[in-house]
């Protein structure tokens, strides 16, 4: 009895990442939950953007993987009500060895907010855009606001 009870809190202890990154909405009568992709507020990046590019480049080698000038990478993953990011994945990247290690990296680097709709916080699928520049990943903003405000919400973090 006692083997079974030290390899099961063993096997919980070991694996309680991956157990404890779930979604948080309840499936629905159709058996499935719901994960907004806008939301009143989007979940927000608290790593600076700077810190996590320089975290990526100083991690991942572009030459080792044979990357080159100019390449995107579209993430998509999901940010729960809690601020666990996962089920991360590449779009449209023909590396899969770098695809991989990149997922790992930025997984690990990155710490976000939950997404808010409504009375709290809920799951968001989250699409975000890295590029190529200069030989270093760069993450891409859509727009010259986009930018401005999440440097403002990275100011807000900070003061935390």
């Amino acid at each position: 009895m006692n083997k079974l009870y030290i390899t099961t809190l063993f096997f919980l202890i070991i694996y309680s990442n991956v157990i404890g990154q779930t979604k948080c909405q309840k499936d629905t009568q159709d058996g499935f939950s719901e994960i907004f992709t806008v939301t009143e507020i989007m979940p927000t990046l608290k790593t600076p953007v700077d810190e996590l590019e320089s975290k990526l480049n100083n991690e991942i080698s572009l030459k080792e993987y044979n990357v080159n000038e100019g390449q995107a990478l579209y993430v998509t993953f999901i940010v729960n009500c809690k601020g666990e990011d996962f089920d991360y994945k590449i779009l449209r990247f023909e590396n899969e060895l770098f695809a991989n290690k990149f997922t790992e990296c930025l997984k690990n680097f990155s710490d976000w907010t939950p997404g808010y709709q409504k009375e709290g916080p809920v799951d968001v699928q989250v699409n975000i855009k890295f590029e190529i520049k200069d030989n270093k990943i760069r993450l891409i903003y859509d727009d010259q606001k986009n930018k401005k405000e999440l440097k403002k919400l990275e100011k807000l973090h900070k003061k935390k």
